[in-house]
């Protein structure tokens, strides 16, 4: 599910300062393992298998990043560019692990306008995604049916 709150910018700062949730390099990376196996299994073994390379590893680098602090953000045209693939393609991923119940999608808010900035992505399957739940409020933000995963 998307859900459009904006953050403050003390909300995000606090986000990306906050402590990772382990150093350890096994437990890190049981975590990604994780988050990739939920993934896959968001988008079904065949169609996974049959997705460009290149969104393949997309995948697995927000994967990666989310196993420390639970969420992924992104400046979309830097992350982009560097992995070659659209911005459509991406949209795609994102929504297809949204509606799987993988991940809930927040929003930057935005200093140059009133609208939201950049999404930020919460992997629910974290340790720390009860930690973010409450602390930002999202609660009046779920689904049902995320809010049974958690509570």
């Amino acid at each position: 599910m998307s859900i459009y709150k904006k953050l403050s910018p003390g909300e995000f700062d606090h986000m990306i300062n906050y402590p990772v949730y382990t150093n350890d390099p096994k437990q890190l990376n049981k975590m990604k393992t994780d988050f990739l196996d939920a993934s896959i299994k968001a988008f079904g073994k065949h169609k996974y298998s049959r997705l460009k390379e290149g969104s393949r590893k997309v995948i697995e680098r927000i994967c990666i990043t989310a196993a420390d602090r639970g969420f992924f953000y992104i400046k979309r045209k830097d992350f982009l560019s560097r992995n070659h693939i659209s911005d459509k393609t991406l949209r795609n991923i994102m929504a297809t692990l949204r509606e799987a119940g993988v991940i809930v999608t927040i929003y930057q808010g935005s200093l140059t306008h009133n609208g939201r900035g950049e999404p930020i992505h919460l992997f629910i399957d974290h340790p720390y995604f009860s930690y973010w739940r409450d602390s930002l409020d999202l609660q009046e933000y779920l689904t049902r049916n995320e809010k049974d995963c958690e509570l």
